[in-house]
């Protein structure tokens, strides 16, 4: 009997490792890196670590005549650096920089126009059907997206070259006003 009982625990035994087997495999990647990446700006102004303001000149109402007209296009680079100050790029797994705004910061129905969140005084008669300028941001010439924003990759400098500008997307007169339009930036690494 008890031959019996070790043949059978033996068959049982070996036909349980099967039902264990390996079906597939998961392969986890990753990436340690030596330092890690921050913003500087050329052409703004870097308020602390992390914020940059880019200020566009003062221009006069009557810049703006039609919807789609722009005025006042300043030009700023990003740059991308480690700790040390050296360029990140691809190597240093950077892959660029997505630059984003939530829903209520742009219009609607142009993506590419950033609300000025200042508040047009409309309390002068001659205000009342006057419209605020937006703002757009430019990678090289065209206009960001930001319904449908992409990471913008450095050049082998850790480069970015943008341009911010005064944008009519509403019909009518612009009310004279300040502006302020604010965005948020991401590193995204590979």
């Amino acid at each position: 009997m008890s031959k019996l009982s070790n043949a059978l625990l033996i068959v049982f035994a070996t036909s349980s490792a099967s039902v264990f087997a390996a079906d597939g495999t998961i392969t986890i990647n990753g990436r340690v890196l030596d330092s890690t990446c921050t913003l500087t700006s050329d052409g703004g102004s870097t308020q602390n670590k992390d914020n940059i303001t880019v200020t566009l000149p003062a221009v006069k109402t009557s810049a703006f005549t039609a919807v789609g007209s722009v005025a006042g296009r300043t030009d700023f680079q990003l740059k991308i650096v480690d700790s040390s100050g050296k360029a990140c790029d691809s190597l240093s797994g950077i892959k660029g920089v997505l630059i984003s705004a939530a829903t209520n910061k742009y219009l609607s129905t142009d993506p590419t126009a950033l609300l000025n969140t200042k508040v047009i005084d409309t309390t002068p008669a001659e205000n009342k059907d006057k419209k605020p300028v937006h703002v757009q941001i430019l990678d090289q010439t065209q206009a960001i997206n930001f319904k449908n924003p992409t990471a913008i990759k450095p050049d082998a400098e850790g480069v970015i070259k943008l341009a911010s500008q005064y944008y009519q997307a509403t019909e009518g007169s612009i009310a004279a006003q300040n502006v302020q339009a604010v965005v948020d930036y991401t590193l995204i690494y590979n």
